[in-house]
């Protein structure tokens, strides 16, 4: 399994080059076969709507790709997004690295 440890802010308001490198990396990662890929989020400060949807996206391709992505540590602001928006349902979630 490969981690991906996202800190900072995964937003709009972000500079692009923050957001895109995660879409490259799971292609990337996919290209080389890695197709189990655990998001540690307990560095991730804010999240948005563009952020989520990055990782929606994410998740899908690893799908398509016979992968999964699974998303962990979220801190209290982003685990609530994550809830409100009920892609906590749809991405698979677990407390903390390692669960």
């Amino acid at each position: 399994m490969t981690v991906l440890d996202l800190t900072g802010r995964l937003c709009v308001s972000a500079d692009e080059r923050e957001i895109a490198p995660l879409h490259a990396t799971i292609l990337d990662l996919i290209s080389a076969g890695r197709r189990e890929v655990l998001v540690n989020l307990s560095g991730l400060t804010y999240i948005d709507a563009r952020g989520l949807g990055e990782l929606a996206a994410a998740a899908k391709m690893l799908q398509n790709a016979s992968g999964r992505l699974t998303v962990t540590a979220a801190v209290p602001r982003v685990a609530r997004m994550l809830a409100v928006t009920r892609l906590d349902s749809v991405l698979e979630c677990c407390e903390a690295v390692g669960a």
